[in-house]
This record gives structure tokens, sequence and C-alpha cells, in this order.
């Protein structure tokens, strides 16, 4: 007896399965810029300034002749893309009282006034929330550079 196999037919090319896009990586975070422990919103930036090739520093220790000894002024980045240009990252749940605030506002006196002798310009704030992104960062940094 005699076994009756069909052919295969070949699948229309249209039929074959298309390789998935290439997805873009999840963005890794390590919770450091350099060896200095950082938000997240910190390294993002960081990240940013890196990509659009910016040299900066990060926590930049500032001492004023008016702090009491261990107290140290901390500035998140200092930019040096023309005169150097001092950048804190505020998150909106870290500084959202009026206190926080006013206390914010001091401290950057003080620190204007020490800064200005070496030709920084003053400290630009900018406030996050967690909804920002890389994307977010790199527009901004776009419009500050």
């Amino acid at each position: 007896m005699e076994v009756y196999k069909p052919k295969r037919r070949r699948k229309p090319e249209w039929d074959t399965p298309q390789a998935d896009p290439v997805q873009p990586p999840e963005e890794v975070l390590t919770g450091f810029v350099g060896n200095k422990e950082a938000s997240s919103h910190e390294e993002r930036f960081a990240k940013v300034l890196r990509l659009h090739d910016l040299r900066f520093q990060f926590k930049v220790v500032v001492f004023t002749p008016f702090q009491i000894p261990g107290q140290n002024y901390e500035i998140d980045f200092v930019v040096y893309d023309g005169l150097p240009m001092p950048i804190e990252i505020d998150d909106e749940w870290i500084h959202r009282t009026q206190d926080e605030q006013e206390q914010d506002r001091l401290r950057d006196q003080l620190l204007d006034e020490q800064t200005k002798y070496w030709g920084w310009q003053r400290i630009t704030r900018i406030r996050v929330d967690m909804g920002w992104d890389t994307t977010m960062f790199n527009d901004l940094v776009e419009r500050l550079f």
C-alpha cells in the first residue's frame, strides 16, 4: 500500500513573521555621578550633559566667610560652557515648604556673593518632579546651552 504524502506548500512571503523593531534599552541608573551619590534626576542631568559634550563638576563644595565650621555649602553642578554656571536640581518633594524655599534663597544669596568673585553666573535652580525623564532634561540643556 502506497502512503500518500501531500506536497508542502511554501508560505507566501507576507505570512512570514517580521522581526520585532529594536527596542531602546531600558534606562539604567546607578545612583552615582562619578564616585559621588546622586539622585535619579541628578544622574539623568549628568548623562545629558555628557551627551552634549559639556564639561561639568558634580557636588562642588563652596566655602563662604559666613558659614559655621563644618557646614559645607554644596552646589549640585557647575557647568563650564562660557562663564561657569552653577545649577541646583530641586526635587519638588524636597523643597516644597515656604521655609525650605526661603532657606534656599538665603543659601543662594550667600553662594552667589562668594562665586561672583570667581566670575561665575548666579545659581540656576531647576525644579523637577517625578515625571521628568531624560528627554525633558535634554530639552532643558538645549535651551540653557
